[in-house]
């Protein structure tokens, strides 16, 4: 019988994942002008991406959620004067400079790698896995029990608003978008205390009663799918160009 092939990236654990965004965020930082690394590193991207098994308009979906706040950002770099700066293109009373390009592409290019490769690791890895790093890396365990029930309850939360919100407006009450966030403040804020105030006496009472208590789980591990031998030529093409890129 034919099994299917699973994902490459969603059978290893989140500390490589995580490991390899860290080194690329560095590098991200670290870059001052376009060179053949960028080349390099952007065809490892597009390796990763295939590796995910996720369609490509995902995470061109993803990327347009930052693109009115990079706009904003990049939209005067181009016109800023410098004076060692060379003019490359003349409007008549309007310049547009290199050095202010290079740093609107720049910031263009790191943005846009970084929030793809960050959506490429949260989709293939369980939240459960990311949580228990954050715990070896000694993050705050209230933290992570905030973003476990948040990650719970978003849809009850988004339910529950939509709900209020349609309830005020069927009834012709008009809400400024000050009280709209307000309310979802309220409604954010009551559902994460009433939820950690449960869950404190809930753990105490298990103690009690000599329960080992441990973290809860946001998924069960399934059996996984056979990797497919064509996702590890992928894989070993991908580690050989960010490689060649990290040494060059």
């Amino acid at each position: 019988m034919k099994t299917s092939s699973t994902s490459l990236l969603s059978s290893l654990k989140a500390e490589p994942k995580l490991l390899l965004f860290t080194i690329y965020f560095i590098l991200n930082l670290s870059i001052s002008t376009f060179t053949i690394k960028q080349l390099i590193f952007s065809a490892a991207l597009i390796f990763l991406l295939y590796l995910s098994k996720q369609p490509i308009h995902f995470y061109l979906k993803k990327i347009t959620h930052i693109l009115p706040f990079l706009a904003l950002i990049i939209c005067l770099l181009p016109f800023r004067h410098d004076p060692n700066a060379q003019v490359i293109v003349n409007l008549g009373f309007i310049n547009i400079y290199d050095k202010g390009s290079l740093i609107a592409g720049l910031l263009c290019y790191k943005a846009i790698t970084s929030i793809i490769l960050l959506h490429l690791i949260i989709t293939t890895t369980e939240k459960n896995d990311l949580l228990n790093f954050a715990c070896k890396l000694r993050i705050p365990h209230l933290l992570i029990d905030i973003c476990m029930i948040a990650w719970r309850y978003q849809g009850i939360v988004q339910q529950e608003y939509l709900h209020i919100k349609n309830s005020t407006l069927s009834r012709g009450l008009k809400v400024s978008r000050l009280q709209s966030t307000t309310l979802f403040g309220n409604i954010l804020t009551g559902l994460l205390v009433k939820s950690l105030h449960k869950a404190h006496y809930v753990h105490y009472a298990m103690i009690a009663r000599g329960y080992q208590v441990h973290r809860p789980l946001l998924h069960k591990k399934t059996k996984k799918n056979h990797i497919s031998f064509r996702d590890i030529i992928f894989a070993q093409a991908m580690v050989g160009m960010f490689l060649c890129g990290l040494f060059l």
